[in-house]
């Protein structure tokens, strides 16, 4: 890593928790080889103090920002700037400091579907069954929506208005489709995850009323896929058991790997070092994610 000293720009990752985030790696590595006088940190950010830290970021010149649960929605009061796609789906997870202008984009959207692209899973024709409707879901579901014409998405959420809220935007967005929502408490559960071929899994925690109905359906076909985006443990009990039932089943460790990418290329307006931010990540040279676990 160069040394660092007055001239060094100073990335950071802010959410809460962050302690066992691989984007400092992943981007301190990229910075190093391509010689770039930048370092990348981690900085836990309680709720109500959104819009001091990003204050903090004008005042001190830090040229840059990841963010990450749960503070991917209220940044946006307090920037300057969003691109398209991030205005469409209220979430942002890459902020851009020019001379003080904070500029906000998401590349949750276009990191999945390049993750959807290296590990060879064509979502054409398939039922997909969301899970959750936080900033990444919104911003997954956008951008399969609006690349897939015709497509079928059942949004599952506790909350309604969140939820009907996001097949709004789909319905809005994408012109051609079917979109509906469903509580995490509907009965009907089980032969949703029966009868979708892609389970995309956006929430924190391994939510009870999910594992509840995955148990009580049976076995699952082989051809149907779950992944869920964390990376932190790398095989989830969702995704145990969905694994167990007959499903196959990935973890999120290559959509943030593809989400740092264009991140960094944001950052620097430099292509990124695949096979060394690749590496930093502990994916393996063409692998998908090392997240297929059957």
């Amino acid at each position: 890593m160069p040394v660092v000293d007055a001239r060094t720009g100073i990335y950071i990752l802010i959410g809460n928790p962050v302690e066992h985030s691989l984007s400092p790696a992943i981007h301190n590595a990229a910075f190093d080889v391509m010689a770039l006088n930048n370092i990348y940190l981690t900085a836990a950010v309680e709720t109500d103090r959104v819009g001091k830290a990003l204050d903090g970021v004008r005042a001190l010149g830090i040229k840059g920002l990841n963010v990450t649960s749960p503070h991917k929605e209220a940044v946006i009061a307090h920037l300057d700037f969003l691109s398209p796609e991030a205005e469409a789906v209220k979430s942002v997870n890459t902020i851009i400091n020019r001379f003080g202008s904070l500029e906000g984009y998401t590349t949750d959207g276009e990191g999945f579907a390049n993750y959807l692209d290296e590990i060879r899973l064509s979502i054409g024709g398939k039922k997909i069954l969301l899970i959750g409707a936080g900033g990444a879901a919104r911003s997954i579901a956008y951008a399969v929506a609006v690349r897939q014409p015709g497509i079928e998405i059942c949004v599952i959420n506790r909350g309604k208005e969140r939820g009907e809220g996001l097949v709004s935007l789909l319905t809005k967005s994408a012109g051609q489709g079917y979109f509906e929502y469903r509580s995490l408490d509907d009965p009907d559960l089980p032969a949703l995850i029966k009868e979708s071929k892609i389970i995309i899994y956006s929430l924190p925690h391994d939510a009870p009323q999910f594992l509840d109905a995955l148990s009580q359906t049976g076995s699952i076909d082989p051809d149907s896929y779950l992944l869920d985006l964390r990376y932190v443990p790398p095989l989830s009990r969702t995704m145990k058991l969905f694994s167990v039932q007959g499903g196959k089943v990935y973890n999120g460790l290559g959509m943030l790997y593809w989400q740092a990418v264009l991140s960094f290329k944001l950052f620097t307006a430099q292509k990124a070092p695949l096979d060394i931010m690749r590496a930093a990540a502990g994916l393996k040279k063409g692998s998908a994610a090392s997240g297929d676990w059957r």
